[in-house]
């Protein structure tokens, strides 16, 4: 007989406890990340690729609403003709591995734009999820296309000048032959009239003139 005795019985919640708050803490910790992330970030279903998340940077992007986002799936942001790649690349990637890579994307008014994507699987509320982050690089394709494009200029117009350079050397190096024969035919005819009209026993003086007229001779061959 136990009178009036009670009986209590108690239960250790404290990991419990500390179990939610680290669910809190890491909820916390996600929706920083992933809604203050000032990249475009989506997470999308892998099997209906319908968009299950959608941070503000992400709308402000694309151009939609966050609830048309919702509504849509990642195909209405591809381009018609991408598609078919898209769900075969989406298909054949195995669960945890991180996949990178650029691809074309259409905002709402249907410009294309380039996006550098960083994606990783996911378990979003017992669905299986992809969460992208999608970095625009479109401006700075643009600016690598250009700085190619003059690269190139830059290069055919070097081309171009090193022929005019060769061009003008060449036509210098004819003048200055032509010029130069011009002025030792002139020297041969002097020298060979100067033989002519001295004395032929002044032999050294002759052989000082025959030794010019070779050097002439030599110089126009």
């Amino acid at each position: 007989d136990i009178g009036d005795a009670v009986i209590c019985l108690t239960n250790d919640i404290t990991q419990q406890i500390e179990f939610e708050n680290r669910l809190k803490e890491n909820e916390k910790h996600y929706r920083s990340l992933f809604y203050g992330n000032p990249l475009p970030m989506y997470i999308y279903d892998r099997k209906s690729f319908v968009f299950l998340d959608v941070n503000q940077a992400a709308v402000m992007k694309y151009g939609y609403s966050r609830n048309e986002l919702l509504n849509m799936t990642i195909l209405d942001i591809r381009p018609k003709e991408d598609i078919e790649k898209v769900k075969a690349d989406i298909l054949k990637f195995r669960n945890g591995i991180e996949r990178r890579g650029i691809f074309r994307h259409l905002n709402k008014n249907g410009e294309i734009i380039y996006v550098s994507i960083t994606a990783n699987t996911i378990n979003f509320f017992g669905k299986e999820g992809e969460l992208v982050l999608a970095n625009d690089i479109t401006e700075l394709l643009h600016i690598q296309n250009e700085l190619e494009k003059s690269q190139k200029e830059i290069s055919k117009f070097a081309e171009h000048l090193e022929t005019v350079r060769e061009d003008e050397r060449k036509t210098i190096a004819r003048e200055i032959h032509d010029n130069l024969g011009q002025a030792l035919t002139a020297i041969k005819m002097d020298l060979s009239w100067i033989e002519s009209h001295k004395d032929p026993e002044e032999e050294v003086f002759q052989r000082r003139i025959k030794s010019s007229k070779k050097i002439v001779y030599s110089s126009l061959e």
